[in-house]
């Protein structure tokens, strides 16, 4: 009932929004018909499939077995005409003042994660910014989102990559990347890797870009970006990063000291110190630092976090062991694993709920050692 008057006030205002503002949101059908013309790039729908996983400790069903389905992957470049366009400070692309959904995720007043009053604000309330004319601009991404590792890495620089791999490459050479910038490391890190100088890099916030050519591309669902987005993204990565001298270790716990931790960790390392595994404690790492880490380790523990996003760095037949808390479940780094060949295996104490409210990713967890050990007892003499 709660959800279905945030729908019956959200349609509300955005009414009242077109009304207030003179601008009015494309829904995903009305984007992808007006950006028709304009593709470059598209691949076809296709499903993933993914196998069942039982809980390593006691064999209770955590995810079934199923299928991913995955839309279509598009690359547009849009030609600037007579009409009004205007790429917006929250990164969508506005002409005459239709503004394009080309990613998942609408700016609702009621929802602040993608968008939401912040963007609303901005409408009303907008701030002057500086003008900027280019030959090309790239606008890797619609609407505001929270400044997350898992979700730069797979919303936005996995898309500059794909935009690599489909556009031409005169057509990018010169080009001005426009986004709500981050101003993190790991942003920095990425679109240098992705070979975008720092003067090609302006945040939509304080810089109106005037273009001949505006490149887009989609993205439709957060869990499960584009298998080949994220192959992309993975063969750049390991063009790119220089040879690791293999001084770390292969067998490695990922600690958190924030949301999830593991509550009885201690107990839990010393079981893992007995089987070898060093303890990687939970602080800022370079994307290089990151991938090292990753793609050395044979086999990976830890509980439910961004830092999993680089699994995708791993060398086939690495193995994953994932900790859950009983009220957070979600099998996209199950997903991830299955995309670049890890072996993925997961585990939650006690039962799991069938009710995951969001608000439960901050649930911390506990583990039975007992548990863990028997099942590297079993792994690892494979």
């Amino acid at each position: 009932m709660l959800t279905k008057v945030k729908h019956q006030l959200a349609v509300s205002a955005k009414r009242l929004f077109k009304r207030t503002t003179g601008y009015n949101f494309f829904n995903k059908e009305q984007t992808f018909n007006f950006l028709s013309p304009y593709e470059v790039h598209n691949s076809v729908s296709e499903k993933y499939s993914l196998p069942i996983v039982e809980d390593v400790g006691d064999h209770k069903l955590l995810f079934n077995k199923g299928s991913v389905s995955m839309n279509r992957n598009t690359t547009w470049v849009f030609k600037h005409d007579e009409r009004a366009c205007n790429l917006l400070p929250i990164g969508s692309l506005s002409v005459d003042h239709q503004v394009l959904r080309t990613d998942f995720g609408y700016p609702n007043p009621f929802i602040n994660d993608f968008g939401g009053r912040a963007a609303i604000q901005d409408f009303i309330l907008p701030h002057p910014r500086k003008k900027l004319s280019c030959r090309t601009v790239i606008a890797p991404w619609s609407h505001y989102f929270r400044k997350e590792y898992y979700l730069y890495l797979m919303f936005v620089a996995a898309k500059l990559c794909r935009i690599k791999q489909t556009v031409p490459s005169a057509l990018i050479e010169d080009a001005i990347v426009a986004y709500p910038l981050f101003y993190s490391s790991f942003e920095q890190e990425y679109l240098r890797l992705l070979g975008f100088k720092e003067n090609q890099v302006v945040d939509t916030r304080l810089v109106e870009v005037d273009f001949d050519n505006c490149i887009l591309g989609n993205l439709d669902n957060w869990l499960y970006p584009a298998a080949q987005d994220v192959m992309w993204m993975r063969e750049l990565m390991f063009d790119k990063m220089p040879q690791a001298n293999n001084s770390k270790s292969e067998l490695i716990y990922i600690s958190r000291s924030g949301r999830r931790r593991v509550e009885n960790e201690d107990e839990l390392v010393k079981t893992l110190m007995g089987f070898g595994f060093e303890i990687i404690e939970d602080q800022k790492r370079s994307v290089e630092e990151q991938f090292h880490l990753y793609n050395n380790a044979k086999f990976i523990i830890g509980p439910h976090g961004a830092s999993f996003s680089n699994i995708i760095w791993s060398k086939k037949g690495t193995n994953l062991l994932e900790l859950f808390p009983q009220r957070y479940v979600y099998n996209f780094f199950q997903y991830l694993s299955s995309i670049v060949g890890v072996n993925y295996a997961a585990y939650c104490l006690g039962p799991v709920s069938h009710n995951q409210p969001y608000r439960a990713v901050s649930d911390n967890l506990k583990v039975s050692v007992i548990d863990i050990a028997r099942y590297l007892e079993q792994v690892m003499v494979l």
